[in-house]
């Protein structure tokens, strides 16, 4: 596969993540998060902590939404880095 094929394939992962995510899809979303995922949360924000594993995962997710209740997204750019 060659590196355009990767990233190709890489943006179209987070791209179904997003969208599965968004209409509460957790089935398919599970299979891109890592069993070992740790997601960091700066200290400074009211929830900040380190989040492991899916149970992790949709506690961050969950926690993240109920806080930001107000979030409204705009039109969504996708780009590789590194």
């Amino acid at each position: 596969m060659s590196e355009a094929d990767i990233v190709a394939r890489n943006i179209e992962i987070v791209k179904v993540m997003l969208e599965s995510g968004h209409a509460g899809r957790w089935d398919v979303m599970k299979p891109h998060v890592a069993d070992d995922v740790i997601l960091r949360v700066p200290a400074g924000l009211p929830f900040g902590r380190d989040y492991h594993g899916w149970e992790g995962y949709m506690d961050a997710l969950k926690t993240i939404g109920g806080f930001f209740k107000e979030i409204k997204a705009g039109p969504r750019e996708f780009a590789a880095v590194g």
